[in-house]
């Protein structure tokens, strides 16, 4: 499986078992799936506009990669999910720098995979309500090498009941794996590398990524 599909899965750690996040009394509740699979052309059409534009700087791509994955995905809910328990017993100043690193990570992480890119396409298939106030948006990747497509689940939330709220990403299902899972249990490894120290791990984070 290419790194550019992670591009597209993102993020980055997306969250499944959260989606109670957005689920609540200001929860869209609307039937138009047609809005909710747009929402997905437009944001795999954003991620392949920098992975194309491989002449440009790094850190040029960097900043338009970032700038998706702020507007587009729940990062700050993600990156709580991912922390798991150790989110509720950190400080203020801690689950700042730790949001502020997670971002970093996905970024670095992501960008280091950018020039893989080989021509794939997102094909967005199908939507449907996921019965608690959001819409599971199917697509595949189409490549170019004539291999198997690969197929990707999005779980898009809206962020209240107007009509032109703004959508996030919370989920993404690569081939049946879950991108939350796989991040939980990565970050899980770090912190127990740490010794559960929240410091020491996001000393670590910092000294591979914070530049």
């Amino acid at each position: 499986m290419k790194k550019y599909i992670l591009c597209l899965a993102v993020l980055l750690g997306t969250f499944d078992v959260q989606t109670t996040f957005w689920a609540n009394s200001d929860q869209v509740e609307s039937t138009d799936a047609d809005s909710y699979k747009t929402f997905v052309e437009q944001t795999g059409n954003e991620i392949i506009s920098v992975l194309v534009h491989k002449d440009e700087p790094m850190s040029e791509r960097k900043k338009a990669f970032r700038g998706i994955l702020q507007t587009k995905f729940s990062v700050p809910s993600i990156a709580k999910f991912v922390l798991a328990r150790h989110w509720r017993g950190a400080s203020d100043a801690q689950k700042a720098r730790y949001l502020s690193l997670f971002e970093t990570a996905i970024v670095e992480n992501y960008a280091a995979q950018f020039d893989n890119y080989a021509n794939e396409k997102l094909e967005v298939t199908g939507a449907q309500p996921t019965g608690d106030g959001g819409f599971l948006v199917t697509s595949r990747i189409l490549r170019p090498s004539g291999a198997q497509p690969l197929q990707v689940d999005w779980k898009v939330y809206a962020q209240s009941k107007h009509a032109d709220a703004p959508k996030k990403v919370v989920d993404i299902v690569v081939n049946g794996v879950s991108m939350s899972i796989t991040q939980r249990s990565e970050y899980a490894s770090l912190l127990q590398q740490a010794g559960g120290n929240m410091d020491a791990f996001l000393d670590n984070l910092a000294k591979k990524y914070d530049a």
